[in-house]
């Protein structure tokens, strides 16, 4: 993965191109490589019972494709890896559970309140949110609370929503 000179990357953004990288790469060995080291930073970043409150660092909207799901809002994002080959950056998902929607591997404790999963059901079609969440355990995963699919592109992190509020005008990513 090829950063600019004089461009400071965050864990997170550093585990994202690995993830990128892994998906255009040709080598088994270079690929196992490539995500192992990304997951050691995503079980830092998105520790199990990690609380983040709704704060600018993410914007979230629903999925278009999962009901369950809130993505991150941010522009498309590539990446040239060391042998000068474009890829696209992963796109980051935060998956919620329910009593009546939830996967295999979810403790009961974990789920999103009705109430609040209502309120993200009601939600306009690219309507952006900031979010209270807690990560929470999936265990069958690629670490203790998330999934890479590489056909997709797509990194899945599990939480468990506390709090969601409509992002202002002037929220960004």
């Amino acid at each position: 993965m090829r950063i600019p000179a004089r461009h400071t990357i965050t864990p997170l953004e550093r585990a994202l191109h690995m993830l990128g990288e892994s998906t255009v790469e040709q080598c088994p060995i270079c690929i196992k490589k490539l995500r192992d080291d990304a997951y050691e930073i995503l079980s830092r970043e998105f520790g199990v019972g990690k609380i983040v409150h709704a704060n600018d660092q993410f914007l979230f909207k629903k999925s278009s494709h999962c009901p369950q799901c809130l993505v991150v809002h941010r522009t498309a994002q590539k990446g040239k890896s060391d042998a000068d080959i474009e890829y696209a950056l992963p796109e980051i998902v935060f998956r919620y559970h329910t009593p009546t929607n939830f996967l295999a591997g979810i403790a009961k404790k974990d789920f999103t309140d009705e109430a609040i999963a209502a309120q993200i059901a009601s939600l306009g079609h690219g309507q952006l949110i900031l979010l209270s969440y807690q990560i929470i355990a999936f265990r069958y995963g690629d670490g203790d609370s998330f999934a890479f699919s590489p056909n997709e592109n797509a990194l899945t992190i599990h939480c468990k929503i506390l709090q969601i509020k409509k992002a202002n005008a002037t929220s960004s990513q």
